[in-house]
């Protein structure tokens, strides 16, 4: 036997064998494109008979598809293989029962890229964008805004999986702040900020409208916090970073420092090689993205530095989210 081969393929002794293995991994991890992978590689490496074929070639091939011995004794795997074992997997194709099970789970996983597939290649990919998104206007009518924000968010990952470039967008919302610091976006009433932050979470125009036309206003602070931790789970830092940055940027108001780069260093949590406050603000936007509506430029001796925005005496994040979303 080919090294080369794990463990789980040594009890494989066919074609259907292989098939069962693989797809029901597929199924369990989410992982749609398995399937092709799978099939092209059985055409391509099986033997004449349809068998195996010289060697081990063709479990070498499948070795990626099939589960590790942990996956395997997973309760997902089980299951996977019990939905299986209800389809015939003669043909060359899946079923499409199967093929739904699997996008059903790359969601759960947050593999949007492997469930949009999925659902593109059964021809149902609008259908199921909109119906997470009425799901998502049901739950608000039913006064649940943390299940609406995570049904609008898996829509708008089935529509556009790929994930928003933040490190422009972010930077983006500042770009007239050096000319005309009262125009900057962090200066909005906060309710206006807790809108301009979910469409920031939420960069879909015709799903983020649908949200807003059903949202009521007090549940928008728990709809922008659940969004924004499905971009950035780890919110807390960002909250302590912000607090930390405050603190340096008092220190430096209270001297005659002409360098304050070091906020943007607090900030990040890190210098950059550039030491300069767009590529701050470029690469704290992309660890986290809420940030574009926490912080803006301070002119000092002619230099741009990122600093914190501070508003009756807490940083702005304070006033964008509840304070739950911001504990460790």
């Amino acid at each position: 036997m080919n090294s080369n081969i794990t463990e789980q393929a040594l009890d494989i002794q066919s074609i259907d064998d292989l098939k069962k293995r693989a797809i029901a991994n597929a199924v369990a991890t989410g992982a749609t494109f398995a399937f092709h992978d799978l099939f092209s590689r059985i055409k391509e490496f099986s033997g004449a008979d349809g068998g195996f074929g010289p060697g081990d070639v063709l479990l070498e091939k499948c070795a990626h598809l099939l589960p590790t011995e942990e996956d395997a004794e997973s309760p997902e795997f089980e299951a996977a293989t019990g939905l299986i074992e209800k389809y015939d997997l003669g043909g060359d194709t899946v079923p499409a029962a199967i093929v739904e099970a699997t996008a059903r789970r790359a969601i759960e996983l947050g593999k949007f890229t492997y469930a949009g597939e999925a659902y593109k290649l059964l021809g149902i990919k609008k259908e199921m964008v909109a119906l997470y998104a009425q799901a998502g206007e049901q739950s608000l009518r039913e006064d649940k805004p943390r299940h609406a924000a995570m049904s609008f968010f898996v829509a708008a990952s089935l529509d556009q999986p790929i994930e928003p470039n933040y490190q422009y967008l972010g930077p983006q919302l500042h770009q007239g702040c050096l000319g005309a610091a009262d125009k900057c976006v962090t200066t909005l009433p906060a309710e206006s900020l807790v809108d301009a932050g979910i469409h920031l979470m939420l960069p879909s125009e015709s799903l983020g409208e649908k949200l807003m036309a059903a949202v009521k206003p007090e549940q928008k602070g728990e709809i922008l916090g659940t969004l924004t931790v499905c971009r950035d789970p780890d919110l807390a830092a960002l909250a302590g970073a912000l607090k930390d940055a405050a603190a340096e940027l008092a220190r430096l108001e209270g001297g005659d420092s002409r360098d304050y780069s070091s906020v943007g260093a607090a900030l990040l949590g890190r210098k950059t090689t550039s030491n300069e406050a767009w590529q701050y603000m470029r690469e704290l936007c992309f660890e986290h993205p809420i940030a574009a509506l926490c912080v803006c430029f301070k002119i000092v001796k002619n230099t741009p530095a990122l600093v914190p925005v501070i508003r009756d005496g807490k940083p702005l994040i304070e006033h964008l989210l509840p304070p739950e979303f911001l504990k460790a």
